[in-house]
């Protein structure tokens, strides 16, 4: 029998199309490459953009920014950059931008903006970083960062719950600057912040601000979610601000193991017909 040797390269792609995690199945495209604005990309490229541009302006369905394994990529905002999600569910989920294992990506440059559709029925999450165990890096370089996202999609699965940024198996997520983060959920449930997984890392060296509403009653609110030995450090101020009158809402959960490092002042507001916690 001829026996075959994998690629390391090879079977990363292979354990990131296997992996399970709480926002669903990390489903990883077959094709290998650089994908921004709808056009392939060569690893290692810089792009620049001009004042006032729009990623994925006509809202097409995936993500506004992808990256495969082991690739890089600096996106440079010449002035303001918006970066649209389309709201539809495609094989990758439903995120604006996301990066896999062993792969790079930074944003330089001055203000940069996450949003997308809110289309009924649409659910447009933020950005992840799914290290595939191996690892991978986001990097917010960049004068300022603002996320704004909204799913008006009726669920109960958690698996289904909206995520502005998530952190999952050695994924790590850093600001060097300023961030706000604002995710809202009518019909589902909703977390700003979710780091899990051991070596999943989201820090934060500038202030950060997080607000999330809605929610809903199997899966409630959380501002942030730290938990299976991921971890989340935060150099400046942290305001966390929950709300919502259909579920739970929680300020700040540390759970299984997560780790929280805050080294400036921590405010948390949460508000709610029905169960709130704050850390």
């Amino acid at each position: 029998m001829n026996k075959r040797v994998l690629s390391k390269k090879v079977m990363i792609s292979l354990l990131t199309i296997s992996c399970v995690y709480l926002g669903g199945t990390s489903a990883l495209p077959i094709a290998e490459a650089v994908m921004v604005d709808g056009q392939n990309v060569a690893s290692g490229t810089k792009l620049n953009f001009p004042d006032n541009h729009t990623i994925n302006k006509n809202l097409n369905d995936g993500a506004g920014i992808r990256l495969q394994p082991g690739e890089n990529i600096t996106i440079n905002a010449e002035g303001n950059l918006n970066i649209l999600g389309s709201g539809k569910k495609i094989d990758e989920g439903n995120y604006i931008a996301y990066v896999y294992a062993e792969a790079n990506l930074d944003f330089t440059g001055k203000n940069i903006f996450f949003s997308g559709s809110t289309a009924d029925g649409d659910h447009v999450d933020g950005i992840l970083a799914n290290g595939g165990t191996y690892g991978c890096t986001i990097n917010f370089k960049n004068d300022y960062t603002k996320l704004t996202c909204t799913s008006t999609k009726t669920s109960t699965n958690v698996k289904e719950a909206l995520k502005v940024i998530s952190c999952l198996y050695a994924g790590v997520v850093n600001f060097d600057h300023a961030v706000d983060i604002y995710g809202s959920a009518t019909n589902n449930g909703v977390t700003g912040i979710l780091v899990q997984d051991k070596n999943s890392l989201f820090h934060a060296k500038d202030r950060v601000s997080i607000e999330t509403v809605g929610g809903y009653q199997e899966n409630g609110n959380y501002g942030m979610s730290v938990q299976a030995q991921g971890k989340a450090v935060f150099d400046g101020a942290l305001s966390v601000k929950v709300s919502g009158d259909t579920g739970p809402n929680v300020g700040v959960m540390v759970s299984r193991g997560g780790e929280l490092e805050i080294n400036d002042n921590l405010t948390i507001k949460v508000s709610g017909k029905i169960s709130k916690v704050g850390l």
